[in-house]
């Protein structure tokens, strides 16, 4: 699976260093949003470009990969054996929804 996501995690390196804000006029990076000198991209234009262009189509990949996951999970969970400890997967399925984090 990590292999799969090498794709979003060269996006993600590549790009300005967060906190990122969004105004009416564009996108920008830094702590104050009140400065009109915010860095706007400063890192690289085109990383950033890239990574909001991606981005509702890498968000919705995500989504269904983590839909699918807790889908796997529950069914497990449901037709729990010896094979499988049901705390392990109760373990899995909050970290995958953020739940007891």
């Amino acid at each position: 699976m990590t292999a799969d996501l090498s794709g979003i995690r060269s996006l993600l390196a590549g790009i300005t260093p967060g906190p990122w804000f969004a105004n009416r006029y564009y996108v920008a990076a830094g702590e104050d949003r009140s400065d009109p000198d915010a860095e706007i991209a400063k890192a690289s234009f085109k990383a950033d470009a890239a990574f909001i262009a991606a981005a509702p189509s890498t968000v919705a990949r995500l989504l269904a990969r983590l839909d699918a996951a807790l889908t796997s999970v529950d069914e497990l969970m449901e037709d729990y054996n010896a094979d499988v400890r049901y705390a392990d997967l109760a373990k899995i399925r909050a970290a995958l929804t953020g739940d007891g984090a």
